[in-house]
């Protein structure tokens, strides 16, 4: 069963992406797909904190160019905030 597994996973992600996956020397085929699955595992449960500092960081930069530029009440592109509202 393992090894049809293996095939499977072959067939979705080549050896070639796998490669970086190999953390020692004496790492198998199978650790290295265990490495690749881990390190999605991990991106998954990340993605949801780097989508909020991603947000946070772009209004604390809208708010910083509305305050140097006295264009309150405007987003970055210029477009007042009540002519976007009513398109």
């Amino acid at each position: 069963m393992e090894v049809k597994l293996v095939e499977q996973f072959n067939i979705v992600i080549s050896e070639y992406r796998l490669r970086i996956y190999q953390l020692t020397p004496t790492d198998t085929h199978i650790d290295r797909c265990v490495n690749y699955l881990w390190n999605m595992a991990l991106s998954k449960e990340l993605y949801p904190l780097l989508h909020g500092v991603e947000i946070a960081l772009r209004n604390k930069l809208n708010a910083v160019l509305n305050r140097y530029s006295g264009l309150h009440g405007t987003t970055l592109l210029g477009l007042r905030r009540k002519k976007l509202n009513g398109l």
